[in-house]
């Protein structure tokens, strides 16, 4: 009965707190009036910003007229790779000063 015990306290507490809910929603109907009015708003895609960006880089932040965060963008994939470039002319350095270093 001990193992038994949490569950049962468990499944009341859940029963209460639906059946505590079932009773406060009612369902409200409104009734207005309403007018088409056309929008001059264009809606954006996610979906479409998605695939633009998927084509290039930063294409999707231009569809969304976010612009500001295109240079942030590159600049975060042009840091990338500067650490391989200082990397490539230490190790030049190093083998020519190792081979120096042999044939002294």
């Amino acid at each position: 009965m001990n193992n038994l015990r949490p569950l049962l306290i468990t499944v009341a507490v859940l029963l209460v707190f639906i059946l505590a809910g079932n009773t406060q929603t009612q369902a409200q109907k409104f009734t207005a009036d309403t007018v088409q009015v056309e929008s001059s708003v264009k809606i954006h895609s996610p979906h479409k910003a998605t695939m633009y960006s998927v084509m290039l880089p930063g294409l999707g932040q231009a569809y969304n007229k976010k612009y500001w965060k295109i240079p942030i963008l590159y600049a975060g994939i042009g840091l990338q790779f500067t650490p391989l470039t200082g990397i490539q002319k230490t190790s030049k350095n190093i083998k020519t000063g190792f081979k120096i270093f042999l044939y002294m």
